[in-house]
């Protein structure tokens, strides 16, 4: 038989059908098949319901032939290709409704579908009319439900109700009524949608999801297998089997679990679910208590299912097994292959987190820590970042690193403590949080107290406590305290007596109270209320002496003493302090107590008993840091008292045991000053500069500075003081007094106007000490002091080594200023130009810059630049108006018009400069040329009283002043005023200095008598 049907021909493949209804049969008939059968059959009622399509239809049998290669299409499992046939059925009249409606379909069974919602907006606006429209409406609200818009699938799902009221008992209407209710934690309400009827698989598999989210977990359970027993072909049945087994997982009935799940792995059809099964059932046993059995089934699983997520988390588990078998080491591996293989799984914060956790038992807290930090940076968002961030912080605080520790504590209240804007202000998204909460704010309140943050510390989580609700929990207990102690220190206090007096009513017999009732003595005695104060320290040794710590109570003792100082009330002050000793004489703060008393004997006026006090604490700990300003305290009585010897004897053991204090600075000027009060000028200096050298920009060593002044000034001021000074330089050549030495000595030569020798002992300075703070204004000196000397080649050298030695000193726009002068009198005006120009560029003062532009127009007078100088002028005149050489610049001015024959801007000009009141001397000539300006303009009579105002104005024998009398003659003659000639002629003989002027004057006086024309 085998062989024949091998050696006879293949059947032959039946004939397609010739007509549409031919074909519609054949589909139908293929619709009822099973296996490849019902595969062959379909795949021939495709190509024949093509072969259709491309003969000549129309109409109605066009329209029929493209739904049914749709149809067929699909049931081949085409949607994507039944989309094409159902567009091409639009185009028939009457048809395009019905045939959009099933091109949505199939988009929708492609899985498009946002896509298709975007379709059936589009269908209802065109198809508003149509029949379907119910069921469009329908399928809009089940699509929405897929895309898990529970908000657009209510309203669709009413609207279908209502176009089409035959919907109501349609399974499918309330399978998705169900569905929306359970979807929004409705289960209840879903049940009654659902109806008591059995229904299909769906609906007994939604209504098992009902019992289910309402704990019935048994009826669940039992519906689940009756999906599985009445549904075999249903494609929920091997999740019908998963989830019965799940239900007893749920139930915490870990034997029936682990065999409901091995009776689904051995059942199911799905791979996944298959899989999953294996894997909670080895959960299952290990929940059990079955932990070797367990370990042993989850590596099968690790092998079976590599690279799956079934595989993550069974390695997950293996390591949990060992950590149930407390082995922590072995454990860290297999959480770390897990981090190795499937650092993207669900479970790799959790591995993370479980290594961090092994560690903390293996006693490796700063590796814990930091696997706590890998949780948060890498899983923020997973569920254990919370509880790693906090561990993280704790760590760090461990670590004593506040400011890294509070975001981690800031996380968890950002995870698990409600906003300020919801609808319960403070609350915590669950009980079960309300510890971790108040314990995260607490840390997180103390990470900042300790990073010194407190304007941190008093924002958000400051808010935070007094929105969470009161409870018992001793976290909340410190954090109220933190907070308080947070508010007293920004002088916050009546926020601080508020909270604390609110600590001590919720928790008045916890051991915080104490602490809190000595704070909120503090605060009192912060406002100045010491009365009230030291009352409630007394309640506080009243109630807490016998049973409070030791600590608190002696610091409230110690208190009382401080709040009496506080008061002024020495004599009382220094009794409390003495009683303190006495209760408590090895107590941390015995040397304060010490320090106190002696403040206080020191107000009273017995520095005796001070001193005796400070020098217990030096004998009992002279390394501490009060014996440091105990020493120091000494010293300044001793200095005060003028006990030289001894003052040097304390300030002398403050060095030697705290030379890098800030005390050290003071110390060593105090010792300098002893000497200078003591007249030991030398040793004073020696002692000063040894300040200034050690304790470089402290108030010592500007004191010091002052010192080395004043010392030196009582040595400049000695008869001999130069040969004292120049002695001390020889003697210290690299002491920090011996540049100011030698600047005293070049100085009083410069006072006493020994011109040359202050400049050479101003180049001393220069070339001995280049870095001494008074090198510049020595150099500065040294050349003006050779303009003095009227040396002006040396002193322009002078001032160029000055602007080359010092580009940056304040003296240099000065010192480029004189440079520019001494160039413009040795006629090198290019050269005092750039000068000028140099220093107009430099910030240096305003009279510094008038004079330089001033000056610079001068430059460019000189060098021919008349336009330039022009310019400057007037820039002058625009930047210092109205200044000391406003009618200079006037003048000057009015000069250059005159040369440009603009006689009236010159005369302008000229009458300018004199309103603003020039010297005589100017004024002698601005006189002269205005009654230039005037004669040639034939103002006669105004020209004689301009040479009349100008021969009164300046000295006898100013030129300017006999040229306008000799102008003035001639005038006089021209009016035949001969007299008033005569006069004028007699004048210039008398006073010009010019005998060939003189004789000629005589000589035409002796004319004009001779004429007798007097």
């Amino acid at each position: 038989g085998a062989a024949a049907a091998k050696s006879a021909p293949p059947a032959p493949e039946p004939a397609p059908p010739a007509t549409l209804a031919q074909a519609g049969a054949a589909f139908e008939a293929a619709r009822l098949l099973a296996g490849a059968a019902r595969v062959e059959a379909l795949e021939r009622s495709d190509r024949a319901a093509e072969t259709i399509l491309r003969g000549r239809l129309a109409g109605d049998d066009r329209a029929a032939a493209c739904f049914l290669a749709g149809e067929i299409r699909i049931e081949r499992g085409d949607p994507a290709g039944a989309g094409e046939p159902f567009r091409r059925a639009q185009d028939a009249d009457g048809f395009a409704a019905d045939a959009e409606f099933a091109a949505i379909e199939a988009l929708e069974a492609a899985g498009h579908d946002d896509e298709a919602a975007r379709e059936w907006t589009r269908w209802h606006k065109r198809w508003s009319a149509s029949p379907l429209g119910g069921e469009a409406l329908l399928a809009q609200a089940r699509n929405a439900l897929r895309r898990g818009k529970l908000a657009e699938a209510r309203p669709l799902l009413a609207a279908a109700l209502a176009a089409a009221p035959w919907l109501a008992g349609d399974p499918r209407l309330a399978f998705a009524r169900g569905l929306a209710l359970y979807l929004e934690r409705k289960p209840a309400e879903a049940l009654a949608a659902l109806g008591p009827a059995a229904g299909s698989a769906g609906t007994t598999y939604l209504r098992a999801l009902c019992y289910q989210a309402q704990g019935s977990l048994l009826k669940s359970a039992a519906l689940f297998q009756e999906v599985a027993e009445r549904y075999p072909e249903s494609p929920l049945r091997d999740h019908a089997l998963f989830a019965k087994a799940d239900a007893f997982l749920d139930a915490r009935d870990y034997r029936s679990a682990g065999e409901e799940f091995a009776r689904v792995a051995s059942r199911a059809r799905i791979p996944q679910v298959r899989a999953e099964a294996e894997l909670r059932g080895a959960g299952a046993l290990f929940l059990a208590g079955q932990v070797d059995s367990a370990l042993v089934s989850l590596r099968v699983l690790v092998a079976r299912y590599p690279s799956t997520d079934v595989a993550a988390r069974a390695q997950f588990l293996v390591g949990e097994a060992l950590v149930a078998r407390g082995e922590h080491a072995p454990a860290i591996v297999e959480y770390n292959r897990v981090l190795a293989g499937y650092f993207r799984s669900a479970v790799a914060a959790s591995a993370q987190y479980r290594v961090a956790r092994c560690l903390d038992h293996l006693g490796r807290r700063a590796d814990a820590t930091g696997a706590y930090q890998a949780v948060v940076s890498g899983y923020p968002l997973e569920p254990a970042a919370p509880a790693a961030a906090y561990l993280a912080g704790v760590g760090l605080m461990a670590q004593n690193k506040p400011l890294a520790a509070a975001p981690y504590f800031q996380l968890v209240l950002d995870r698990y403590a409600a906003r300020a804007d919801s609808a319960k202000p403070g609350a915590v998204a669950a009980p079960e949080h309300q510890e971790l909460v108040e314990a995260a704010l607490c840390l997180l309140e103390l990470s900042y107290h300790r990073a010194g943050n407190l304007g941190q510390l008093s924002g958000a989580p400051h808010l935070l406590l007094h929105r969470l609700p009161p409870s018992r929990s001793p976290w909340r207990a410190y954090a109220l305290l933190i907070d308080a102690d947070a508010a007293a220190a920004q002088a916050r206090y009546p926020e601080a007596q508020a909270t604390l007096e609110q600590l001590t009513k919720e928790f008045p017999d916890h051991p915080v109270a104490a602490s809190a009732t000595k704070l909120l003595a503090w605060t009192y005695a912060r406002q100045g209320r010491d009365s009230l104060a030291i009352a409630t320290e007394e309640r506080l040794l009243a109630r807490y002496g016998s049973s409070g710590r030791e600590q608190v109570v002696s610091a409230a003792v110690l208190d009382i003493a401080n709040e009496r100082f506080n008061q002024k009330r020495y004599k009382d002050a220094a009794a409390a302090y003495a009683d303190f000793l006495g209760r408590y004489p090895t107590h941390p703060r015995r040397l304060e107590a010490l320090y106190q008393a002696g403040l206080c004997y020191l107000r009273l006026d017995r520095a005796g008993d001070a001193v005796d006090r400070w020098e217990a604490i030096v004998r009992d700990s002279s390394g501490a840091a009060l014996a440091e300003r105990a020493w120091a305290r000494m010293g300044d009585v001793y200095f005060q008292a003028e006990r030289y010897d001894d003052a040097r004897r304390c300030y002398h053991d403050l060095l030697e045991r705290f030379a890098g204090s800030p005390a050290a600075g003071l110390a060593s000027l105090r010792l300098a000053q002893c000497d200078y009060n003591q007249g030991r000028d030398a040793a004073a200096l020696a002692g000063f500069s040894s300040t200034i050298e050690q304790y470089p920009g402290t108030p010592a060593a500007r004191e010091a500075q002052r010192g080395t002044e004043t010392a030196l000034y009582r040595l400049s001021q000695s008869p001999k003081g130069s040969q004292e000074l120049a002695r001390l330089i020889e003697q210290f050549p690299t002491s920090a007094f011996a540049a100011d030495a030698q600047f005293q000595i070049a100085r009083r030569a410069y006072k006493e106007k020994r011109y040359g020798e202050a400049a050479e002992a101003f180049r001393r300075v220069v070339s001995q000490f280049p870095g001494s703070s008074s090198a510049d204004q020595a150099q500065f000196l040294m050349a003006d002091a050779l303009a003095q000397a009227g040396s002006k080649d040396e002193a322009r050298a002078a001032f160029e080594q000055f602007l080359s030695f010092f580009p940056t000193s304040d003296l240099a726009p000065s010192a480029r200023f004189r440079l520019g002068l001494l160039q413009f009198e040795a006629k090198d005006y290019m050269r005092a130009a750039l000068a000028f120009t140099r220093v107009l560029d430099d910030s240096g003062s305003v009279e510094v810059r008038g004079a330089a532009r001033y000056n610079l127009a001068l430059c460019h007078r000189m060098l021919g630049d008349a336009d330039q100088a022009r310019a400057e002028l007037e820039r002058y005149r625009r930047d210092f108006p109205g200044d000391a050489r406003a009618a200079a610049v006037a003048y000057q001015l009015g000069d250059l018009a005159d040369a440009a024959n603009d006689a009236a801007t010159a005369r302008a000009e000229f009458e300018r400069a004199l309103d603003l009141k020039p010297g005589p001397a100017l004024a002698v000539e601005l006189w002269f040329r205005i009654g230039r300006a005037r004669e040639l303009a034939g103002e006669t009579e105004a020209a004689l009283r301009s040479y009349r105002n100008a021969a009164v104005a300046g000295g006898r024998n100013d030129a300017f002043r006999l040229s306008a009398v000799a102008r003035a003659a001639a005038l006089y003659e021209k009016k035949k005023e001969f007299a008033r000639a005569v006069e004028a002629y007699r004048d210039i003989a008398r006073n010009t200095k010019d005998h060939e002027l003189a004789a000629a004057a005589a000589s035409r006086v002796a004319q004009l008598e001779s004429a007798g024309q007097r």
